[in-house]
């Protein structure tokens, strides 16, 4: 084995530390301290744009309560059946993409919204539940 690839097995061996954030922004890490980090057991280097965000509201549950926190990968494509957080407005609204007529909608409690009108949306990719 060479020293590189020990190297990279000792990298992998240790959790990555993802940034959780109150406010979903149109870029990766906008100017926006991060409130809390969140650990996680990898298989290989985490991409630069997963990021961790609290979720207000109730759109979504039971599948995502309030002040849960959603791991999102902004470089991930969304497909249908993905669990999307998307900036709507000014409004951080997350929900299921369906396909209603052929184009490809957010579905949640409050109702449906086009992918198109987000000016921002990223897959998420993990629910973690707060109990306390």
């Amino acid at each position: 084995m060479t020293p590189e690839e020990i190297l990279e097995r000792y990298r992998l061996a240790a959790p990555v530390s993802i940034p959780v954030y109150d406010h979903f922004t149109i870029h990766a890490g906008e100017g926006v301290a991060p409130l809390e980090y969140v650990y996680r057991a990898r298989e290989k280097a985490a991409p630069a744009n997963v990021e961790g965000f609290k979720v207000k509201g109730t759109c979504m549950e039971p599948d995502v309560p309030e002040d849960s926190i959603v791991i999102i990968d902004r470089d991930r494509h969304p497909v249908k059946g993905n669990i999307i957080l998307c900036l709507h407005g000014d409004e951080v609204i997350i929900g299921r993409l369906v396909e209603r007529n052929g184009k490809l909608v957010l579905k949640n409690g409050h109702g449906e919204h086009s992918l198109e009108s987000c000016k921002a949306h990223a897959v998420v990719v993990e629910v973690t539940r707060r109990l306390v």
